[in-house]
């Protein structure tokens, strides 16, 4: 059919993204939300059926690929992810995939290669000649995801909290850090305590502190260039 249309889904931690594209590749529509990670945001269904109901009834609508964040980790979460793409979309060819799989797909155009993915989390994707795949990392912020922009953001709020204190030196993280989040540095305990009882993605908004560690960093900042360098090993 020349007039097919593909539905894509590229699900995260800090952001769903959604297209619908011709054969050619030209995208026609799109939707964007907040995070769909079951393992951190109780409300990811919710989130995910907002942005895709929109596209449910698309007249042409030939296949959806989704690539989810945890999918096929933990059984029962994939379950409810494989169903929720199923019944939203029952009458067209679907594929749910784990994101970073998607990505590493994407990047090689399905040929062998390895994968080292730092987003709001971070894991290592690897496939051979023989289409075999490996993977390290990738178990949340709990437990892992080292070197990742939450991994980055949360250990930047914590050098930030150390230089208050005089246990550790004074960066010019802090100065950044009060502005992105619109703080009162004379009261910076009131400032931070508040945002953080009141953050609404955690995860999200942790992760986006990292965009402040690369600007500080290039400015000669050594707290900051030793996060960096840590996030690198």
């Amino acid at each position: 059919m020349s007039d097919a249309l593909i539905l894509g889904i590229d699900g995260g931690g800090s952001k769903v993204l959604v297209a619908l594209a011709d054969k050619r590749g030209r995208i026609l529509r799109r939707s964007r939300g907040h995070g769909v990670n079951p393992m951190d945001n109780p409300n990811w269904l919710q989130e995910l059926e907002q942005h895709l109901l929109p596209f449910r009834d698309e007249r042409n609508l030939a296949a959806v690929a989704a690539a989810l964040p945890a999918y096929g980790e933990v059984e029962r979460l994939s379950v409810l992810q494989r169903d929720a793409i199923e019944r939203l979309f029952p009458n067209v060819h679907r594929r749910v995939l784990n994101d970073v799989d998607a990505a590493h797909l994407g990047a090689f155009a399905a040929k062998p290669g390895i994968l080292i993915l730092s987003g709001t989390g971070s894991m290592a994707w690897a496939r051979n000649s023989k289409g075999q795949s490996a993977r390290t990392g990738g178990w949340g912020d709990l437990i892992g995801d080292e070197g990742s922009s939450h991994w980055i953001g949360q250990r930047a709020l914590n050098l930030v909290s150390q230089s208050l204190d005089g246990r550790a030196p004074a960066t010019a993280l802090a100065k950044a850090l009060f502005d992105h989040l619109r703080i009162d540095p004379s009261n910076p305990m009131n400032g931070l305590g508040d945002w953080a009882s009141s953050v609404a993605n955690p995860r999200a908004d942790i992760a986006a502190i990292s965009a402040l560690v690369d600007q500080v960093a290039l400015g000669g900042d050594k707290g900051a260039i030793a996060l960096i360098e840590q996030a690198a090993d």
